[in-house]
């Protein structure tokens, strides 16, 4: 009910900033996952929007938002429900500033990435601290949202730049992302204000980044089995002796 209430909050403060308002609710949330924002609005100190993304396992959900301060984020920490008696912790401050949006090019649906186990499982394996065997921006994603899920105050967040940038969740999905399943795919595309709803397959899987091949529409509708959502072991070694091989092969031709 919480994360509908919330993708439902930030759709009704993004429709409102653009003109959608006005339209059925379930036309704005097709309006708002096609819609492409312009350099000029991706700079905008002005347009009230609210951007930002969604990383979750089996242990957590993590959100991640932007918006005007006095505008859209504080509307939004207004509206949001507060759940009785659940692990919900929400860090604010409004005398916290940015200069710039972080997660703007990610678009004005919400980008969904979940991930093969847990943060906390992932960050504990020794050999993700070996030089080199993880792409830098992974690293550094699993570095600052490790941190960031400990830290109890917005300020210590930002003071200690715990932020991941595109590029950082970008590379942890690929390297640790697994496909939504149906359900979530439904749960994520859900809207309190129209309960009977249903949204297109290009629709759902608009906002997820696939950490197969973002570029193949196929692959972003499939059903996932079992075995690759649940996903109990990361093979290190396999991961390891395939970055080796890419390596040597990429050298050889080099060289030739």
């Amino acid at each position: 009910k919480f994360l509908t209430s919330l993708e439902t909050c930030i759709r009704t403060i993004n429709a409102s900033a653009l003109g959608f308002d006005k339209h059925p609710a379930h036309i704005q949330v097709a309006a708002l996952s096609t819609y492409k924002l312009t350099e000029v609005q991706q700079t905008s100190h002005k347009l009230n929007i609210i951007t930002g993304f969604h990383l979750f396992d089996e242990e957590q959900h993590l959100f991640i938002l932007e918006g005007q301060k006095e505008d859209a984020i504080d509307v939004l920490y207004k509206q949001l429900p507060r759940p009785q008696g659940k692990n919900v912790e929400i860090l604010y401050d409004s005398s916290i500033r940015f200069n710039e949006r972080l997660y703007v090019k990610l678009g004005l649906d919400l980008t969904h990435i979940k991930l093969c186990r847990t943060l906390r499982d992932i960050v504990s394996q020794p050999l993700i601290f070996v030089r080199d065997f993880l792409a830098k921006e992974t690293f550094e994603a699993l570095d600052k949202l490790h941190q960031l899920v400990l830290v109890h105050k917005l300020s210590s967040s930002a003071r200690y730049n715990l932020f991941p940038t595109i590029e950082m969740i970008t590379s942890l999905s690929r390297d640790f992302g697994v496909p939504l399943t149906e359900k979530e795919i439904i749960l994520f595309s859900s809207d309190d204000r129209s309960p009977s709803a249903s949204t297109t397959r290009e629709k759902q899987n608009k906002h997820i980044i696939d950490s197969s091949d973002s570029n193949n529409p196929s692959k972003q509708e499939r059903v996932p089995s079992q075995e690759e959502i649940i996903r109990p072991d990361i093979n290190f070694l396999e991961k390891n002796i395939e970055r080796i091989r890419l390596a040597s092969l990429r050298n050889k031709y080099e060289l030739n």
